[in-house]
C-alpha cells in the first residue's frame, strides 16, 4: 500500500546469516545492496563476506563477492553464494560490498569491486562483466585495474552511465576520487573528486 503499513522486520537467518567455519570463525553476508535485474525480471542483491573469530573481525582475512535472489512467492531470498573468481593471489581480499553495479540492455551486469593479495595495505578497483540467469552470477571478463598508493587504496566504488560515458567514483581514505571510461571496463588514471572550480569535494564517503 504504497509505504502506509509495513510488517516485519523479518530474520533471513537461514539464508542471508553466518556461516560456521570452524575453529572459532564465522562467515557472513555484508555490506548487501538490492537492485531490480531486469532482463532476467529478478531482485538480485549484492554484498561480501566478512569473517569473525570469537565475535571480532579478523583483520588479515579472505574475502568474497557474494550474491542472493529474492523469492517473491516464498518471501524470502536464496542462500548466499560467492562469486567465482579467477585464482590469482591478487583476489585473497576481493568484494563488492557497498557499490553500485551498472545493467546493460543485453543482460549483462558491470559490477566494481575492490581487492588486494595478502599482505598488502592498499585496495586497488576494477571492474566485473558478469552475466545472471536469474539463479547464477558468473564473473566472464575483468577491467584494468585503478589504483592511488595510500589512504587504504581505492575501495568502494561505484558506477553510473550517463550518455555514452561511464563514471567510476572510489572512496580513499583522504578524497574521494573519480575515473571515466567509454567501455565501462578500462578507465582513466583515477583523480581527486572536485567541484567545477577544482576545488575538493571535501568528502571521501
Amino acid at each position: 500500500d504504497l509505504g502506509r503499513t509495513w510488517r516485519g522486520p523479518v530474520e533471513h537467518a537461514a539464508t542471508l546469516g553466518q556461516r560456521d567455519e570452524g575453529n572459532g570463525v564465522t562467515v557472513g553476508a555484508c555490506d548487501f545492496w538490492p537492485k531490480w535485474h531486469a532482463a532476467s525480471g529478478k531482485l538480485l542483491g549484492i554484498g561480501h563476506t566478512v569473517r569473525y573469530r570469537d565475535n571480532a573481525v579478523i583483520r588479515e582475512r579472505p574475502r568474497e563477492t557474494q550474491f542472493a535472489v529474492y523469492d517473491p512467492v516464498a518471501r524470502t531470498w536464496t542462500p548466499w553464494k560467492s562469486l567465482t573468481m579467477p585464482a590469482e593471489a591478487r583476489f585473497y581480499n576481493a568484494g563488492a560490498g557497498s557499490v553500485q553495479r551498472v545493467d546493460l540492455p543485453n543482460g549483462d551486469i558491470l559490477l566494481p569491486f575492490y581487492f588486494k593479495a595478502r599482505g598488502e595495505n592498499d585496495y586497488r578497483t576494477a571492474v566485473i562483466r558478469c552475466t545472471f540467469d536469474g539463479r547464477e552470477l558468473v564473473a566472464r571478463e575483468i577491467g584494468g585495474e585503478v589504483a592511488v598508493p595510500g589512504g587504504r587504496g581505492l575501495y568502494e566504488p561505484s558506477l553510473a552511465r550517463v550518455g555514452g560515458r561511464f563514471f567510476l567514483t572510489l572512496r580513499n581514505d583522504t578524497s574521494a576520487y573519480v575515473a571515466t571510461s567509454a567501455d565501462g571496463l578500462n578507465f582513466s588514471a583515477p583523480r581527486r573528486w572536485t567541484w567545477d572550480d577544482g576545488t575538493d569535494l571535501g568528502s571521501y564517503n
